[in-house]
């Protein structure tokens, strides 16, 4: 890392990912190619390798989101494609003292597994995880209001059929390294926030369908 983007990365990927680890005792620091994964669920092809998004970032950007949706009344956190959890463990950390409803969705079962290992070491309440395609996913049993937790889980194909899918619902997403922005537009998703970063996880856009 240090041989090829020189020694900002490596300083930001330590206090960004690999810190919270050591301070939680939990494993999302690690990246996942999809060579590693036992089984090939539907739409894989379309699916991208999983990284964890930086702390900082997680942070900033569900604060910001939430001040959007702050006037909406009740709400709920998805995290599609959560990977190994690391979102919803911060989730879990931010709303500790409240009765929010946290939701990771995850379609490699080698992911769900590590996420409800780490999520179990800190002792989750609020979190649930679905095993389940985003396509598939159920949205009858959610909250009207959500915010939608996206770190570029696939491709534009799955991205512009999830969009429609959520179309009934009130809805602030982040949309972490976001490159195929104009699904959004097509979709008739207003662009709230945009922070631009210098590293790709460091960029991310607030949606909102409102």
């Amino acid at each position: 890392m240090y041989k090829s983007r020189g020694l900002r990365l490596p300083v930001y990927y330590f206090f960004e990912n690999h810190l919270f680890d050591l301070l939680n005792n939990t494993d999302t620091h690690n990246w996942l190619p999809k060579i590693y994964y036992s089984k090939k669920p539907k739409n894989f092809s379309d699916g991208i390798l999983y990284m964890s998004s930086w702390t900082s970032v997680i942070k900033d950007s569900t604060n910001k989101a939430l001040m959007i949706l702050k006037e909406k009344g009740n709400f709920q956190l998805i995290d599609i494609g959560c990977g190994k959890g690391k979102v919803l463990c911060i989730w879990e950390l931010m709303f500790k003292k409240s009765k929010v409803r946290i939701v990771g969705v995850e379609y490699s079962e080698e992911l769900i597994r590590i996420s409800k290992k780490n999520l179990e070491t800190l002792n989750s309440k609020n979190t649930s995880l679905f095993k389940v395609d985003a396509l598939d996913l159920d949205l009858g049993s959610m909250e009207d209001n959500l915010l939608i937790y996206i770190y570029n889980p696939f491709n534009e194909n799955i991205l512009y059929k999830f969009l429609k899918k959520i179309e009934p619902k009130t809805v602030a997403i982040v949309y972490i390294n976001p490159i195929h922005t104009k699904c959004f537009k097509k979709h008739n998703f207003n662009l709230n926030y945009e922070k631009k970063g210098w590293h790709p996880n460091a960029s991310y856009n607030i949606y909102t369908n409102f």
